[in-house]
């Protein structure tokens, strides 16, 4: 992977957590206080802080998700694997990446974009929550909107999961069997 699609992965991850981030603010504190004129002069310069907010921010959320998600699988893996010398995928992917490189790399693009996935997956589901937060606060609570809204959040935290997991799933199964075949094929470099 090289370092352009790294930057725009945080981007993405970073710009979804910037939407979630600022519907919490203006959640807590309104949004008549904004001047959107005086917003308008100064876009040019918005833009680059946003940038400038968005890069840190996305590293720092994909590490945080990332973690927490691994955190759990390898504690459900200790808990349910007898044999615990077995190679994990990150052995897995060395020792392809030693035989065959470019398919080395092929997966850990796949990788990355399971991580985005994942990433991704998590801010939908907190711009959901977040949004229906602030369509309470700011429009005021009604019965059809908490329900329509508590709705949403359910189905897009119920297909994000599901994105999730598969993205996951998917990714390590393909990586298992490439060192299976590479395994019992004996491949030297």
């Amino acid at each position: 992977m090289n370092t352009s699609e790294l930057r725009s992965d945080c981007l993405i991850v970073g710009f979804q957590a910037l939407l979630w981030l600022t519907l919490l603010f203006l959640s807590c504190f309104g949004y008549d206080w904004i001047n959107f004129s005086l917003l308008q002069d100064w876009t040019p310069l918005l833009i680059l802080l946003l940038l400038g907010l968005a890069y840190p921010l996305g590293i720092i959320q994909q590490a945080l998700i990332g973690n927490l998600f691994n955190h759990q699988r390898l504690k459900k893996l200790s808990q349910s694997d007898p044999e615990p010398r077995r190679s994990t995928p990150f052995d897995q992917l060395i020792y392809i990446a030693t035989i065959h490189p470019n398919l080395a790399q092929n997966l850990q693009q796949n990788m990355a974009r399971a991580h985005l996935t994942r990433t991704t997956a998590v801010n939908l589901v907190l711009v959901s929550l977040v949004g229906l937060i602030f369509y309470l606060t700011q429009v005021g609570f009604t019965w059809r909107g908490f329900t329509f809204g508590a709705f949403g959040c359910l189905v897009v935290a119920l297909a994000s999961y599901r994105a999730q997991v598969s993205s996951t799933h998917d990714n390590l199964a393909q990586i298992r069997r490439v060192y299976a075949v590479l395994k019992s094929a004996k491949v030297t470099s």
